[in-house]
């Protein structure tokens, strides 16, 4: 569909926006909108962003929101998740903002322990943990993070590189994953509005890693509660951060990555950025020079990989050993 409509929206302010980005999730939406509607916490309006999915998902937005004023539809031309996500965060009127994917699901009373943790506290950014499940196995709790409150400077930064992997902070994390992951958090909208935050679309790998430490950036207090772990998250084997991709989109990734190590001040970040520099290259040759898709062989797409991450080397080569996973540290030795 050209352009962008909206239909069903509540006036006035909400506490709190939720923005899913929705494209072919069809046989997952309807239980993503109905956990998110059965919340304990009412008070939130719920922006469906349908980009351009050629599948029914339009439709499905349209449906529910007819049936609830607090749920607004936008129809837009097919841009990509960052951008989608953009777009609900402009239309956007909570005083805080969260982020469900389409084919996700959280428990009835995720939000409400989210929320309640903002209530009469100076911070400007909660956290929670989740569930995952890997192709319709059952779903299992994720003990990533620690719990943790923090106000100093000091202490948020390097809570801010652990966006990019567990190993950078690890007295804020368990060891298995970093907290880059946009949803399953709690953003304050006067600081993304009042900081221009947004999703990089020139990032299409990585931007919600990006965009949670672009945001980290201008907080003056983070709080962290592990045991809210209601958010669930299904892991699909050609989702969007799994399957093949092209290597135009891996390269404009690590461009970004590039002028981001530029501008950056804070050198535990920078060495975060070290890290997802070599996490793309990774990437690039799991999901594009090794992927039968690529047409290019495993011989083949051997020899290409040598000769094309060359001009990435150098960066990657600054990752320091004790901030990477051992698969990352084995990697690291082909680069």
């Amino acid at each position: 569909m050209k352009g962008k409509e909206t239909c069903g929206m509540a006036k006035g302010e909400v506490y709190l926006s939720i923005v899913v980005p929705v494209y072919k999730a069809e046989e997952y939406l309807p239980a993503c909108i109905e956990s998110i509607l059965n919340s304990t916490f009412q008070d939130f309006e719920l922006i469906l962003v349908d980009d351009g999915s050629p599948d029914c998902c339009g439709d499905i937005c349209d449906r529910y929101a007819r049936t609830d004023e607090r749920i607004q539809v936008i129809h837009k031309q097919n841009a990509g998740i960052a951008e989608a996500r953009n777009d609900g965060i402009r239309s956007a009127k909570g005083k805080w903002l969260s982020f469900v994917d389409d084919d996700d699901y959280v428990k009835d009373d995720f939000f409400q322990g989210l929320v309640e943790l903002t209530y009469g506290r100076e911070t400007d950014m909660v956290i929670g943990n989740h569930m995952e499940a890997e192709n319709g196995k059952k779903m299992r709790r994720v003990a990533n993070l620690k719990s943790f409150s923090l106000t100093e400077k000091n202490d948020i930064q390097k809570a801010r590189a652990a966006v990019f992997g567990a190993e950078l902070a690890p007295e804020y994390t368990n060891g298995f994953y970093g907290m880059g992951y946009p949803w399953d958090k709690l953003y304050k909208m006067s600081i993304i509005r009042g900081n221009r935050v947004e999703f990089r679309h020139s990032a299409i790998l990585g931007e919600d890693v990006m965009f949670v430490s672009a945001y980290m950036k201008h907080v003056g207090g983070v709080l962290c509660e592990s045991a809210l772990s209601g958010y669930c998250h299904r892991i699909m084997k050609e989702s969007g951060s799994h399957g093949f991709v092209d290597l135009e989109k891996i390269t404009d990734t690590l461009h970004v990555l590039e002028e981001e190590i530029g501008k950056e001040t804070e050198d535990i970040v920078k060495e975060g950025l070290y890290v997802q520099m070599v996490r793309m290259l990774a990437t690039a040759w799991k999901r594009y020079f090794m992927n039968p898709r690529s047409g290019l062989g495993k011989v083949g797409g051997l020899k290409a990989f040598f000769r094309w991450k060359k001009v990435y080397a150098q960066s990657a080569r600054r990752a320091r050993n004790k901030y990477l996973p051992w698969k990352m540290r084995v990697f690291r030795l082909m680069i």
